[in-house]
C-alpha cells in the first residue's frame, strides 16, 4: 500500500498541473501565493514540477516512517485537483 498511495500522490501531481495550467490559460490564478510567487520567480513548469518533487518526497517519507500516512496527502490533492476540475470552463 505504501507504493500505490505514492504513485497515487505522483498522478495527483500531474493532474494538479495539468488542471491548473488550464485554468491560468482560461484566465484564471494560482489561489496559492507561494506557488503563485515560485511562478513569478521559476516560471510555470519548473514552479510547479518542483512543488510536485517536494510533495512526492514528502509523501515518501511519510510512508517510510509510518506506513498509510500519505493518505492524508493523497486526499488533500484529490481536493486541489477536483476544484481545479470544477474552474475549467
Amino acid at each position: 500500500m505504501t507504493y500505490l498511495l505514492v504513485l497515487m500522490l505522483a498522478v495527483l501531481q500531474v493532474g494538479d498541473w495539468l488542471t491548473t495550467h488550464i485554468v491560468i490559460s482560461q484566465g484564471g490564478h494560482e489561489e496559492n501565493p507561494l506557488i503563485e510567487k515560485m511562478i513569478d520567480l521559476l516560471g510555470f513548469d519548473a514552479a510547479l514540477a518542483l512543488k510536485g518533487v517536494f510533495v512526492v518526497l514528502i509523501g515518501l517519507i511519510m510512508e517510510l516512517i509510518m506506513p498509510g500516512s500519505s493518505l492524508t496527502l493523497v486526499l488533500y490533492y484529490s481536493v486541489i485537483a477536483y476544484h481545479n476540475w470544477k474552474q475549467i470552463k
